[in-house]
């Protein structure tokens, strides 16, 4: 269905923001709350997805996803329906934009916007563009998505104009694309006729639309020309690599994968015991630092993955399985234990964890002895490397 958002002449038409936003508005300051924290659940549900390197899993947004909405601000989905019509500016043939959870959404855009809430105007923005991109991945996939192994060539060849590569993750090109749309027509909030709310929500889809249509072109074209890594999830052993720089591929897609892991599941206290343990140091105290570290530093939790498997792929010329094994660890403890050395990679990551441990742990920032500290570094490392295996595992 294509709907033109050009300018044209329409009746002025203020049926959602007379008849239904003053009830919604009502229901909402009894119902933000709960509203709120439903969308923060779905995103956790759905982490795996949204937090991905690239687009592979159909996003299911169903059932209550969408009668939360309704409840929130006192209507049903038959009621908004019956209010579309009435404003005259849909046509009957236009599926997508006669929905009533998008203008329910609107509704209470409108309400955190007007109530100058904007922490909770952007995560319904995100949950907004998080049901549009549902809808345009079911439409080029009908549900099935995409390969693992062409979907993950494609982003790693993509150009670095393309967000999803640059930022690295699904979650945060949309964020992006959904911001950049809502400053371009977030005054519609303040006339909030009922066109200007249908053509908002045309926006914002044709660039959710134009975000996987400009992925999926690329995606074709590869699958097509067989210039993809060609990898089985079921045999991990580096014949399985094919692509010529297959070390740095695996390097970002794990690293990627083991960031996006820790940010979205917190502290792993089984592995932050396991690493506690090995390094006779105080479990609480490095479940408090790591708590910090992936709440406040994480910006470096990539980084610092990256150097362990730099150095131990490609400096130490290991296998790729031997990842799951614990040679891993051993090797992984011989880098740590690199002392007086030059190698600008090993520096690095004893920069960032010495930064970290300065920020987050007072035992570390207190103490005078250098066994201690050196004990308490070597578990946050230890933390990581376990989480790498763990992720490389599955």
């Amino acid at each position: 269905m294509a709907a033109s958002t050009s300018k044209k002449t329409y009746a002025t038409t203020y049926i959602f923001k007379e008849k239904i936003f003053p009830k919604a508005k009502t229901n909402l300051a009894k119902s933000a709350n709960q509203l709120i924290a439903y969308i923060n659940k779905y995103m956790d549900r759905n982490s795996e997805i949204i937090f991905a390197k690239g687009l592979y899993k159909q996003l299911v947004y169903v059932g209550e996803d969408l009668n939360i909405l309704y409840k929130s601000i006192g209507f049903t989905d038959k009621e908004i329906a019956l209010a579309i019509k009435e404003t005259g500016q849909t046509k009957s043939s236009w599926v997508i934009f006669n929905r009533p959870d998008y203008w329910t959404l609107m509704m209470i855009l409108k309400y955190f916007k007007d109530s100058k809430k904007e922490k909770e105007f952007k995560i319904v923005l995100m949950y907004f563009t998080l049901a549009l991109y549902a809808t345009v991945f079911y439409d080029f996939t009908r549900g099935y998505g995409f390969n693992e192994a062409i979907m993950d060539y494609t982003i790693n060849n993509l150009s670095n104009k393309y967000d999803i590569k640059k930022l690295g993750s699904l979650f945060k090109a949309l964020y992006k694309l959904a911001d950049t749309c809502n400053e371009t027509y977030i005054k519609y909030f303040d006339s909030f006729d009922d066109r200007l709310i249908l053509e908002y929500i045309m926006n914002l889809r044709t660039r959710v639309k134009n975000f996987v249509k400009e992925i999926k072109s690329a995606y074709e074209k590869n699958k097509a020309s067989g210039k993809y890594l060609n990898y089985d999830q079921e045999d991990k052993s580096e014949e399985n690599y094919y692509e010529v720089d297959n070390a740095s591929f695996l390097i970002d897609r794990l690293s990627s994968k083991v960031t996006n892991y820790c940010i979205s599941n917190g502290v792993d206290m089984k592995i932050s015991n396991l690493a506690a343990q090995l390094c006779e140091v105080s479990k609480v105290a490095i479940a408090d630092a790591l708590d910090k570290i992936i709440k406040t530093e994480n910006k470096e939790i990539k980084e610092l993955v990256s150097i362990l498997l730099q150095q131990y792929l490609v400096d130490e010329s290991k296998p790729a399985e031997g990842i799951g094994s614990k040679n891993f660890i051993t090797v992984a403890l011989k880098i740590y234990a690199k002392s007086n050395t030059t190698d600008k990679n090993v520096i690095r990551l004893k920069d960032i964890l010495d930064k970290w441990l300065n920020a987050t742990c007072e035992r570390y920032k207190k103490t005078e002895r250098a066994a201690t500290k050196n004990n308490l570094r070597k578990a946050i490392f230890m933390y990581f490397v376990l989480c790498t295996q763990k992720i490389y595992i599955g």
